[in-house]
């Protein structure tokens, strides 16, 4: 269940990952986004079209700004399978097309006069030839090319192009693009993916066909029959990841003709790169920030440096999961979690090569929480668990647990419960004590719980007594008394004047 959790966010972190906004870095290494797109070649004709010496091409530019360069040149297909210019490159000169389309982009319009009227590259006049007239529009940091093959004079050879020219491939290669003979008769050809010993090599060394091997975990052969449009797929799983040429391989009509290839240098990434990671499966909370390391994550050819990291970490709750933090980049081989939030973890990393493949690996952890320490002092008095105190003669006494101690980011929000005799009375790390109305007993049992935010808690308890009052006379008690003695006293004071006052009686006799 977890891994299908993982794989849910992955997912969408891989397709963001996928964004088509492009990370670019300038020359002084900065980077910087660029949503624009390359300019867009047209040609008014098609593919084969037959000329002279004084035929005009013409076509179109689409670009969202004006293009920085724009130049043509005519070449022809070399014995090294590439484009070769048989003619110096000139500036082309285009004149805006004014367009009701909304699309935000313009257009622009060019045409082409006596093509080889333009200084020739060698000592001999072209007379006869399958060519390409090769267009160069260079807007900010894209460039683009594209070819017009066309047929001069009595030419025997076939031609070329193609739609796009694939660098990466994996699982199969799909090409398509455009192939013809001058005479319009199907070409017999083949497709050759060969494996090179390194980049330099690719392009290199025409493939002998006449041997007809099979197909082997380095090279692959595929026949076909091509005239004028064409697209093909060819399964190339079984090849091993490296470096490959291309070879499109046209045979002419004309017996006396040689083969004609055209090459195209590729890659192969059929093998899944290998993530790894390493890290603690357990740690305290307040211990310090948890690193994770992706550097062991590894690409069985093609080694590290084209990988990208994609992070996701998850938080496993029983009420349900949720992603906490992510991150993603060629630069991102570790990730680093915040240590401060206890619980259950799921971190699962994506590497993606540079063709897209992809392994995951989900790594389980758990942060422990630290308890919280209960500190409790009345009326500055310190005290700790299983404390007796005799109150002092007062009211009301101050409850302080502002002492209790836990780790850093849970300290600040501890709750203090206070209780009387096990009964929740006050709630707060700072309170007054006033004695229970109620009780008429001389001892109570106080009660602090600190309760961290994991519901983790610390208790101390300690018994506390009023000051004692057995032998104190009670006040209206007192008064009576002194009442009493002091009527008592009146009395005797009175009588002993009475006595003291007596007349003295005069003797007759």
């Amino acid at each position: 269940m977890k891994r299908v959790i993982a794989l849910t966010f992955m997912s969408m972190l891989f397709f963001n990952f996928h964004s088509p906004v492009g990370i670019l870095e300038d020359a002084e290494g900065v980077y910087y986004s660029d949503i624009s797109d390359p300019p867009i070649i047209g040609f008014d004709e098609y593919n084969g079209v037959f000329i002279d010496t004084n035929s005009t091409l013409s076509g179109f530019i689409v670009s969202s700004v004006y293009p920085d360069s724009a130049e043509w040149y005519v070449s022809d297909l070399s014995t090294s399978g590439e484009l070769s210019a048989i003619t110096e490159p000139l500036p082309l000169y285009t004149e805006e097309i004014f367009s009701n389309q909304d699309d935000g982009l313009s257009r622009w319009s060019w045409n082409i006069s006596n093509i080889f009227n333009a200084p020739i590259l060698g000592t001999e006049a072209v007379n006869d030839c399958t060519c390409y007239l090769t267009i160069i529009v260079i807007s900010g940091i894209h460039q683009s090319t594209k070819s017009l093959a066309v047929f001069l004079g009595d030419s025997d050879s076939p031609g070329i192009t193609l739609d796009s020219e694939t660098e990466r491939l994996s699982g199969s290669f799909d090409t398509s693009g455009w192939a013809s003979s001058p005479t319009g008769e199907p070409i017999p050809s083949s497709i050759t993916i060969s494996n090179e010993l390194s980049s330099t090599g690719r392009c290199s060394t025409v493939p002998d066909l006449s041997l007809h091997n099979a197909d082997t975990n380095i090279s692959i052969t595929h026949y076909l029959s091509l005239e004028g449009y064409f697209s093909a797929s060819i399964d190339i799983s079984s090849l091993i990841d490296g470096w490959y040429s291309v070879w499109y391989s046209l045979n002419s009509t004309d017996v006396n003709e040689v083969v004609k290839n055209y090459c195209v240098k590729a890659l192969v990434d059929n093998s899944n790169p290998v993530a790894s990671v390493e890290g603690p499966e357990q740690s305290k909370e307040g211990d310090g920030d948890l690193i994770f390391d992706a550097g062991n994550s590894y690409d069985p050819f093609w080694g590290k440096d084209s990988l990208n990291y994609i992070w996701s970490l998850i938080k496993i709750e029983s009420t349900g999961n949720y992603m906490v933090d992510n991150s993603e980049g060629r630069t991102s081989s570790f990730f680093v979690v915040d240590d401060s939030i206890s619980g259950d973890y799921l971190l699962s990393l994506l590497v993606v090569d540079g063709q897209g493949m992809i392994d995951q690996n989900d790594y389980e952890f758990s942060i422990i929480n630290q308890p919280p320490l209960a500190k409790l002092s009345i009326s500055g008095e310190s005290l700790s668990d299983g404390d007796k105190m005799q109150l002092s003669d007062l009211s009301e006494w101050d409850l302080d647990a502002t002492q209790s101690l836990d780790t850093t980011n849970d300290v600040e929000g501890l709750r203090c419960v206070w209780k009387i005799n096990y009964k929740t009375i006050y709630e707060g790390c700072e309170r007054t004590l006033q004695w229970p109305v109620d009780d008429n007993n001389d001892t109570i049992l106080l009660t602090l719980d600190v309760i961290d935010d994991d519901e983790e808690y610390s208790s101390i308890t300690v018994e506390l007594s009023r000051a004692n009052d057995e032998n104190i006379i009670p006040l209206p008690i007192i008064v009576l008394i002194l009442s009493t003695l002091f009527f008592i006293s009146s009395l005797i004071y009175s009588r002993r004047r009475n006595d003291d006052m007596e007349i003295p009686k005069w003797n007759d006799s």
